[in-house]
Formats: C-alpha cells, structure tokens, sequence
C-alpha cells in the first residue's frame, strides 16, 4: 500500500511540475526581428500569432514562423528563443530574397509561331509587400491576316494599403494587332482596372482565408479605319471576386489550398456600348506526400465561360504551354473551357529541383454542351526548378504526350504561381 502511495505521490508531482506548453510558463518580454533589411517589421508582425507577455508556446510560436515564411519573401525564417531575466526574448530571424527580377520570355513552336518579349518584376516594393510587374511581347500567331502583334500589361498590387483587412490591386493594357488581309488596319485594346479586396483571414493568419472583392475594369476597342473594320466602342465592366487561400509555402514546394473566381459584367445601357459577361473560377490543392522533403502531389481545376453578342473571336484557349502541353498553341478555343491536372513532384539532386510527371483533361469550345463530348489528354514529363532567391518564380521544361495518338512536344516557360 505505501508503494502504491508513493507511486501515485510521485506521479501527481510529475504532473504538477510538467510546463503547460512545453517550457515552463515563461513570458514573452520581446518579440525582435532580425535580418529584414528591406521588409519592415510591421508586415512580419502582421503574421505572428503570439503577443508580448503571453506565455511561451513553441507551437504558437513555429505556427507564426511558418505564415512569415509563407508570404514568399525570404529565402528563410528562423525562430530563435533567448533567455530574457525571468521571461524569454522572441527572435525571428529572416534572410531575404531578390526582389528585382528581369528575364526573358520567349516561346516557339514547330508550326512557325513565336513570341519574344521581356518581363520586369519588383517585390516588396517600399518594404510592405507590394508589388509591380512590367510585361511586354511582340508575338507571332502565324495567322494569315495578321502581322505581329504588339501588347504591354502593368500590374500593381498592395496588401492592406487600405486599411487592416483592406488590398488594392490595378493594372493597364496597351494591345496593338495589325490586319494585313484584303483590307489593312490596326486594332487596338486598352484596359485600365482596379479592384479593392477585403481579405477576412484565418486565426492568427490575416493573410489567409476567404476574400472578396469587388472593382470595375474599363475597355476601349478601336480600328484604325473604320471603314473596313467596326470599332466595338467603350466598356466598364463591374467586377468581383471571390477567394480563398488557406496554403503553406515550404520554400520549394507549397502545401494547402487555394481557390479563386472572378466575374466581370458590362451592360449596353450602364456605361457601356455593348455588353458581355465573363466568369472565370480555379482550385489548386497540393499535398505532401511520403518523407521526402518537397514530395508532393499536386491537383486543380479551372473553367471559363464567356458571353459577348459583339467581339466573335474565342476568349479561351487551350493547348501548349496555356494547358493540354502535348497539343500544338490554340489548337482548342472559344467562349468556354475546362481544365483539370493532376501532378506527382520528387526532388531530385537537390530539392530545388524537381521530376514532374502529370495528366492534363479538358477542352475548350463555343458549345457548352459539346465541352465534355471529346475531352483532350496530355500526359506530361519534365523538370521543374524553383531557385531559393527568386520571389514567385519557377520553371518548367518537358516534353509531353497527347494521348490522341499525336507526336510528342516539348514545352517549356515560367511556371505562374498564385
């Protein structure tokens, strides 16, 4: 009976002296961030889920160290505790990436088209997040009425500029297409848009979790000579978005899900002179899978559809690098579409590089009904490479099979991340 009393006496001291979360009860006396050269310190606070004079929490603590490290700014975060009189200091370390970025992109394929043309992106602009990207291309499409075109697109976009919840993003085009069949002229497309997004965050995560948004864009068609051409006239088109993020970037892979849709409305009598409506939805999902590092399985899903009595040509297309790899570029369009994948990713020599092997199915079309009639398969085999420094940026070179019986292609280009 006493070893039974001492026993249990010794147990019920264990448990009485056991730290309820793992390191005593110590307090957060100071929460300091090292390494931020450029990012200030009020974007990293924004992610920390844990407050000066809590107690210490090593699971609160590594959950804020990996929503730092998932805003995709920095090679690597590091959450480092120290001794601090009775409490402990709280030291998250990061080591930041290159946030200029210019390349190249260029696109060819056996049947004569190109594209040639130079991007220019800057993050972490002024240290808060933003970011501005430059795009221009001239591209051939190898259509007989048409020379080669000219377009040049800026973004910008700025979490919580408006407030603590509140993002603005706004963007131009500048579109220049020359007509070179029986009558000769140009076409050109102007775009400017802007749409503010109120992001409702998870706990401990504003960045992540369900948002919306809500904007206008506007549109103006002209012809460089009306008299053989029609000029669709001017447009301003209401949008909104709905979103939701929920995602862990693991600095060479990306773990959880992520949806978006968007949809644009113009009306012929609300300051417009046609009308059109344009719906746009994805999901991408990704899993770590086995004990590997960066293993992962990847699956998604988008589709599109279109209504617009004035402009006839196809605002989706499918085939090359745009999805369905193993189909020559278009070889699929018109006012709706579908696309599904899925992707099994293993690194290789190092874990910035990545075997990739993947099945695409979808289609596009002008008939909604006839979409799932004759669905396309692509199976697709390749690198992927996604450098520590670079912010948002990775790569793809492969070749794939069109399961149609085609001959196989070779596709490669910047692989775009959400």
């Amino acid at each position: 009976m006493n070893r039974w009393s001492t026993l249990c006496g010794a147990a019920l001291s264990l448990c009485l002296c056991m730290p309820a979360h793992g390191d005593g009860g110590r307090r957060i006396t100071a929460i300091v961030f090292e390494g931020n050269d450029v990012t200030r310190d009020e974007v990293l606070a924004r992610e920390v889920g844990v407050q000066v004079g809590e107690a210490y929490d090593a699971q609160a603590v590594e959950r804020s160290r990996l929503e730092i490290q998932s805003l995709g700014l920095f090679r690597s975060v590091e959450a480092v505790v120290e001794p601090d009189g009775e409490g402990v200091r709280l030291i998250f370390r990061v080591r930041e990436k290159w946030y200029w970025q210019v390349y190249p992109r260029l696109s060819a394929n056996s049947d004569g088209q190109n594209s040639i043309g130079l991007e220019t992106r800057l993050s972490n602009l002024w240290g808060l997040n933003h970011s501005l990207r430059l795009i221009g291309r001239s591209r051939d499409t190898r259509e007989d009425d048409r020379g080669r075109d000219v377009s040049v697109r800026a973004s910008y976009v700025a979490p919580f500029l408006l407030g603590e919840r509140d993002s603005l993003s706004v963007g131009v085009a500048h579109n220049v297409i020359p007509f070179e069949g029986a009558a000769l002229y140009d076409e050109t497309i102007d775009e400017v848009e802007a749409v503010a997004t109120r992001i409702f965050g998870l706990p401990d995560r504003p960045s992540q979790g369900w948002s919306v948004g809500l904007g206008t864009v506007f549109r103006d068609h002209s012809v460089s000579d009306e008299s053989v051409a029609d000029s669709f006239g001017v447009t301003q088109a209401l949008v909104a978005e709905l979103g939701y993020r929920n995602e862990h970037d693991w600095i060479f892979s990306n773990e959880g899900r992520v949806f978006s849709s968007r949809l644009e409305v113009a009306k012929d009598d609300l300051l417009s002179d046609y009308s059109y409506t344009i719906l746009r939805a994805g999901w991408e999902e990704g899993v770590l899978v086995g004990v590997r590092a960066h293993q992962q399985l990847s699956f998604g899903a988008s589709l599109g559809l279109a209504n617009n009595a004035v402009d006839r040509r196809a605002l989706f297309s499918l085939g090359g690098s745009e999805g369905l790899k193993g189909y020559e570029r278009r070889a699929f369009e018109g006012n709706s579409y579908y696309l599904a994948h899925v992707d099994f990713m293993r690194p290789m020599i190092w874990d910035s590089l990545r075997w990739t092997v993947g099945l695409e199915l979808g289609n596009a079309g002008w008939d909604t009904r006839d979409l799932f009639d004759s669905p396309n398969l692509s199976l697709n085999l390749g690198l992927r490479f996604r450098p520590r420094r670079l912010v948002n940026f990775e790569l793809e070179l492969g070749f794939a099979i069109p399961l149609s019986g085609d001959d196989p292609r070779f596709y490669g280009g910047k692989v775009d991340r959400h």
